[in-house]
Protein backbone atom coordinates (compact mmCIF):
# COMPACT_ATOMS: atom_id res chain seq x y z
CA UNK A 1 0.00 0.00 0.00
CA UNK A 2 1.03 3.53 -1.09
CA UNK A 3 0.42 6.85 0.93
CA UNK A 4 0.06 9.87 -1.24
CA UNK A 5 1.26 12.59 -0.14
CA UNK A 6 -0.32 15.60 0.41
CA UNK A 7 0.35 18.57 -1.75
CA UNK A 8 1.81 21.25 -0.26
CA UNK A 9 -0.42 24.28 0.60
CA UNK A 10 0.57 27.35 -2.36
CA UNK A 11 -0.10 30.83 -1.91
CA UNK A 12 -0.10 33.42 -4.97
CA UNK A 13 2.15 36.62 -4.81
CA UNK A 14 1.98 39.62 -6.95
CA UNK A 15 4.94 41.59 -8.06
CA UNK A 16 5.09 45.23 -9.70
CA UNK A 17 7.98 45.06 -12.69
CA UNK A 18 9.09 47.53 -14.96
CA UNK A 19 9.69 47.01 -18.67
CA UNK A 20 13.41 45.87 -18.21
CA UNK A 21 12.47 43.54 -15.30
CA UNK A 22 9.63 42.61 -17.50
CA UNK A 23 11.91 41.44 -19.97
CA UNK A 24 14.62 39.88 -18.31
CA UNK A 25 11.81 37.79 -16.85
CA UNK A 26 10.73 36.86 -20.42
CA UNK A 27 14.40 36.02 -20.85
CA UNK A 28 14.27 33.23 -18.57
CA UNK A 29 11.29 31.31 -19.55
CA UNK A 30 9.14 33.29 -16.86
CA UNK A 31 11.05 30.43 -14.60
CA UNK A 32 12.69 32.60 -12.03
CA UNK A 33 13.55 36.01 -10.87
CA UNK A 34 16.72 37.10 -12.20
CA UNK A 35 19.58 38.66 -10.69
CA UNK A 36 20.12 41.68 -13.02
CA UNK A 37 22.97 43.17 -10.38
CA UNK A 38 25.33 42.84 -7.51
CA UNK A 39 21.93 45.17 -5.23
CA UNK A 40 19.37 42.82 -7.00
CA UNK A 41 18.75 40.34 -4.43
CA UNK A 42 15.24 40.11 -3.25
CA UNK A 43 11.65 39.95 -4.72
CA UNK A 44 9.54 42.24 -3.16
CA UNK A 45 6.16 40.70 -3.36
CA UNK A 46 2.37 41.43 -2.11
CA UNK A 47 0.06 38.78 -1.01
CA UNK A 48 -2.87 40.69 -1.88
CA UNK A 49 -3.56 41.93 -5.77
CA UNK A 50 -5.12 44.81 -5.01
CA UNK A 51 -2.36 46.33 -2.67
CA UNK A 52 0.14 45.62 -6.18
CA UNK A 53 -2.27 47.40 -8.39
CA UNK A 54 -2.39 50.19 -6.54
CA UNK A 55 1.54 50.40 -6.21
CA UNK A 56 1.36 49.76 -10.02
CA UNK A 57 -0.79 53.02 -11.06
CA UNK A 58 -0.19 55.44 -7.72
CA UNK A 59 3.91 54.86 -8.22
CA UNK A 60 5.07 53.01 -10.84
CA UNK A 61 3.57 53.61 -13.98
CA UNK A 62 3.52 57.39 -13.41
CA UNK A 63 6.98 57.64 -12.85
CA UNK A 64 8.12 55.25 -15.54
CA UNK A 65 4.98 55.51 -18.08
CA UNK A 66 4.40 51.93 -18.28
CA UNK A 67 4.32 48.42 -15.68
CA UNK A 68 3.66 45.24 -15.38
CA UNK A 69 1.43 43.30 -12.48
CA UNK A 70 3.01 40.13 -12.15
CA UNK A 71 2.03 37.01 -10.37
CA UNK A 72 3.56 33.67 -9.16
CA UNK A 73 2.68 30.88 -6.70
CA UNK A 74 5.06 29.30 -4.14
CA UNK A 75 4.39 27.01 -1.00
CA UNK A 76 2.59 28.97 1.94
CA UNK A 77 5.77 28.20 4.09
CA UNK A 78 7.56 30.51 1.92
CA UNK A 79 6.36 33.16 4.97
CA UNK A 80 8.47 31.65 7.28
CA UNK A 81 11.55 31.01 5.66
CA UNK A 82 14.96 32.55 7.06
CA UNK A 83 15.82 35.62 5.61
CA UNK A 84 12.01 36.55 4.73
CA UNK A 85 10.86 39.70 5.50
CA UNK A 86 7.10 40.45 6.01
CA UNK A 87 5.04 43.72 6.87
CA UNK A 88 1.71 44.51 6.60
CA UNK A 89 1.01 42.08 3.63
CA UNK A 90 4.56 42.47 1.79
CA UNK A 91 7.41 40.10 1.57
CA UNK A 92 10.95 41.09 1.05
CA UNK A 93 12.13 37.13 -0.21
CA UNK A 94 15.44 36.90 -1.30
CA UNK A 95 16.55 35.63 -4.93
CA UNK A 96 18.41 32.17 -5.58
CA UNK A 97 17.99 28.45 -6.02
CA UNK A 98 15.71 28.11 -3.46
CA UNK A 99 12.85 30.56 -4.61
CA UNK A 100 13.40 29.37 -7.64
CA UNK A 101 12.95 25.82 -6.65
CA UNK A 102 10.01 26.40 -4.83
CA UNK A 103 8.13 28.22 -7.44
CA UNK A 104 4.96 25.99 -8.53
CA UNK A 105 4.11 26.54 -12.52
CA UNK A 106 4.94 29.94 -14.65
CA UNK A 107 5.48 33.53 -13.23
CA UNK A 108 3.34 35.22 -15.35
CA UNK A 109 2.08 38.68 -16.13
CA UNK A 110 -1.35 39.50 -15.62
CA UNK A 111 -1.61 43.36 -16.60
CA UNK A 112 0.33 45.97 -17.70
CA UNK A 113 -0.60 49.68 -17.22
CA UNK A 114 0.25 52.49 -19.49
CA UNK A 115 0.56 56.08 -18.70
CA UNK A 116 -2.02 58.32 -20.43
CA UNK A 117 -1.06 59.24 -24.00
CA UNK A 118 -1.78 63.29 -24.51
CA UNK A 119 -4.91 64.49 -26.62
CA UNK A 120 -2.83 65.38 -29.31
CA UNK A 121 -2.00 61.67 -30.00
CA UNK A 122 -5.96 60.86 -29.87
CA UNK A 123 -6.82 64.37 -32.53
CA UNK A 124 -4.55 62.15 -35.11
CA UNK A 125 -7.62 59.34 -35.34
CA UNK A 126 -9.71 62.36 -36.56
CA UNK A 127 -6.71 63.51 -38.75
CA UNK A 128 -6.09 59.90 -40.28
CA UNK A 129 -9.81 59.19 -40.45
CA UNK A 130 -12.05 62.37 -40.67
CA UNK A 131 -14.05 60.78 -37.58
CA UNK A 132 -14.04 62.22 -33.99
CA UNK A 133 -13.44 59.96 -31.56
CA UNK A 134 -16.33 58.85 -28.57
CA UNK A 135 -15.37 60.99 -25.62
CA UNK A 136 -15.31 57.87 -22.90
CA UNK A 137 -12.35 56.40 -25.22
CA UNK A 138 -10.42 60.02 -25.29
CA UNK A 139 -11.49 59.67 -21.29
CA UNK A 140 -9.61 55.88 -21.26
CA UNK A 141 -6.53 56.64 -23.42
CA UNK A 142 -5.46 59.65 -21.30
CA UNK A 143 -6.49 59.03 -17.75
CA UNK A 144 -3.40 59.14 -15.62
CA UNK A 145 -2.65 54.88 -16.10
CA UNK A 146 -4.91 52.67 -18.12
CA UNK A 147 -4.90 49.03 -18.72
CA UNK A 148 -2.70 48.35 -21.79
CA UNK A 149 -3.22 45.07 -21.79
CA UNK A 150 -4.08 41.62 -19.39
CA UNK A 151 -6.21 39.15 -17.91
CA UNK A 152 -9.85 39.25 -16.46
CA UNK A 153 -11.26 37.28 -13.70
CA UNK A 154 -13.58 36.07 -16.02
CA UNK A 155 -10.54 34.06 -18.09
CA UNK A 156 -10.75 36.76 -20.93
CA UNK A 157 -7.47 38.16 -22.35
CA UNK A 158 -7.43 41.66 -23.79
CA UNK A 159 -5.28 43.55 -25.78
CA UNK A 160 -5.86 47.59 -25.79
CA UNK A 161 -4.52 49.61 -28.06
CA UNK A 162 -3.36 53.11 -27.63
CA UNK A 163 -4.62 56.06 -30.13
CA UNK A 164 -1.22 55.73 -32.38
CA UNK A 165 -1.20 51.81 -32.76
CA UNK A 166 -4.90 52.14 -33.56
CA UNK A 167 -4.10 53.76 -36.56
CA UNK A 168 -1.81 51.75 -37.96
CA UNK A 169 -3.83 48.07 -36.87
CA UNK A 170 -7.17 49.90 -38.27
CA UNK A 171 -5.06 51.25 -41.55
CA UNK A 172 -3.69 47.79 -42.06
CA UNK A 173 -6.60 45.47 -41.52
CA UNK A 174 -8.87 48.18 -43.68
CA UNK A 175 -6.73 47.23 -46.95
CA UNK A 176 -8.22 43.87 -46.81
CA UNK A 177 -11.70 44.80 -44.38
CA UNK A 178 -13.42 46.94 -47.02
CA UNK A 179 -16.97 46.43 -45.26
CA UNK A 180 -16.88 48.15 -41.80
CA UNK A 181 -17.12 51.74 -42.72
CA UNK A 182 -16.37 54.44 -39.92
CA UNK A 183 -13.89 51.32 -37.99
CA UNK A 184 -11.61 51.84 -35.43
CA UNK A 185 -9.71 48.90 -33.94
CA UNK A 186 -9.06 49.66 -30.50
CA UNK A 187 -7.61 46.06 -29.19
CA UNK A 188 -8.07 42.75 -29.79
CA UNK A 189 -8.59 39.67 -27.35
CA UNK A 190 -5.57 37.72 -28.26
CA UNK A 191 -6.84 35.15 -30.57
CA UNK A 192 -7.02 37.48 -33.49
CA UNK A 193 -9.86 38.62 -33.24
CA UNK A 194 -10.82 42.48 -33.08
CA UNK A 195 -12.23 44.88 -30.62
CA UNK A 196 -14.04 47.31 -33.22
CA UNK A 197 -15.81 50.85 -32.88
CA UNK A 198 -17.77 52.53 -35.28
CA UNK A 199 -16.71 56.41 -35.32
CA UNK A 200 -19.72 57.04 -36.65
CA UNK A 201 -21.85 57.12 -33.87
CA UNK A 202 -21.47 59.29 -31.13
CA UNK A 203 -21.11 56.74 -28.37
CA UNK A 204 -20.48 53.08 -30.25
CA UNK A 205 -21.24 49.85 -29.21
CA UNK A 206 -17.82 47.44 -28.42
CA UNK A 207 -18.11 44.94 -31.42
CA UNK A 208 -15.99 41.51 -31.73
CA UNK A 209 -15.33 41.32 -35.65
CA UNK A 210 -13.47 38.12 -37.11
CA UNK A 211 -11.11 38.64 -40.11
CA UNK A 212 -13.65 36.63 -42.30
CA UNK A 213 -16.62 39.13 -41.15
CA UNK A 214 -18.32 40.26 -43.95
CA UNK A 215 -20.06 43.50 -42.49
CA UNK A 216 -21.52 45.37 -39.27
CA UNK A 217 -23.51 42.56 -39.08
CA UNK A 218 -21.41 39.91 -38.96
CA UNK A 219 -19.68 41.23 -35.74
CA UNK A 220 -20.50 39.91 -32.04
CA UNK A 221 -21.63 42.95 -29.43
CA UNK A 222 -19.17 42.84 -26.56
CA UNK A 223 -20.58 45.71 -24.44
CA UNK A 224 -23.31 48.22 -25.50
CA UNK A 225 -20.55 51.58 -25.41
CA UNK A 226 -17.35 52.29 -24.77
CA UNK A 227 -18.18 53.66 -21.41
CA UNK A 228 -19.39 50.05 -20.13
CA UNK A 229 -16.46 48.55 -21.75
CA UNK A 230 -14.57 50.75 -19.45
CA UNK A 231 -16.61 50.26 -16.30
CA UNK A 232 -16.19 46.49 -16.92
CA UNK A 233 -12.31 46.05 -17.26
CA UNK A 234 -11.94 48.21 -14.44
CA UNK A 235 -13.49 45.83 -12.48
CA UNK A 236 -12.11 43.00 -13.90
CA UNK A 237 -15.63 41.04 -15.36
CA UNK A 238 -15.15 41.70 -19.45
CA UNK A 239 -15.67 38.63 -21.06
CA UNK A 240 -15.50 38.27 -24.58
CA UNK A 241 -18.80 36.46 -25.87
CA UNK A 242 -19.01 35.04 -29.78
Amino acid sequence: MFLRRKPAATMSLWCVVGAAELEALAATGWSTWPQRGADDVTVDAFTLRTDAVRVLREEVVPARGEGSLVVFDVPAEVTSWSGVAAHDGRLSIPKGRRLTKAIVGDICEEAQYQRGVPHVEVDAVRDAFGELVPDTWRAMVTAPTWLRRGWMATGTYVDLHPPHVAIQVTQAWMQEMVFHPGALVIGADGQHRHLVIDLREPDPPVHLVEDSSTGWDDTVVQARSVGELVRRLEQGDFQVVG
